[in-house]
Parts: structure tokens; C-alpha cells; sequence
């Protein structure tokens, strides 16, 4: 007697155009709002708060940049991956994301 095993379906990727636009859009949105509130700077703003939106730019930016590149290499396009690579990450991330063409895992 045979047993029929169900395949698992396959994990989605963490990396997706989507997932790029997010961490593309958090970096900026948090870069804006520390340099509003590093405008002001008045005796309301605390240095912990300050560090919080340093700290959330600087990760999904390198996520962003990260994620650009990724999207570039599996594209399979040495230019998208030159431009992925250069270091603008919410910029060049956002390009990749928009205009780079789809990788074979993307074309289903």
C-alpha cells in the first residue's frame, strides 16, 4: 500500500516588490520625521525618541537596499543590478522594484 504525501506548498519569499516599496516608503517616512523633529528641537523631544527613528531609518533602509539588489540579481539583469547596487537605498531600491523586470519565480 502506497501513502500519498501532500507536498507543502512552497514558503513565499520575504523579498517581493511589495516588501521593498514598504521598507523603500519606512525609510523615508522616518528619515522626514527625524529631521522635522530634529528641526524643532525643543526641550519636548527626547533623545530616546530621536535615536527610535534613526535607528528605524537606518534598518529598512538597509533592508531596502538590500532588497533591491535581490530583486536585481534574480532578475537576472546585470545593468538593474549595477543601479540596485549603488548605495541611494530608498531611491534605487524603489526603481528596482518598479521598473526592473520580473525573475523567473515571479513570471508564474
Amino acid at each position: 500500500m502506497a501513502v500519498r504525501r501532500s507536498r507543502p506548498e512552497p514558503a513565499k519569499p520575504f523579498v517581493t516588490r511589495r516588501s521593498t516599496l514598504v521598507f523603500s516608503a519606512v525609510c523615508v517616512l522616518t528619515s522626514a520625521g527625524f529631521q522635522a523633529v530634529g528641526a524643532t528641537g525643543g526641550p519636548g523631544v527626547t533623545n530616546l525618541f530621536v535615536a527610535v527613528l534613526v535607528a528605524v531609518a537606518l534598518v529598512s533602509g538597509g533592508v531596502a537596499w538590500i532588497s533591491g539588489v535581490v530583486l536585481a540579481v534574480r532578475a537576472g539583469s546585470l545593468l538593474w543590478t549595477v543601479i540596485a547596487a549603488f548605495p541611494i537605498p530608498p531611491l534605487n531600491a524603489v526603481l528596482c522594484a518598479v521598473f526592473c523586470p520580473a525573475g523567473p519565480a515571479e513570471q508564474r
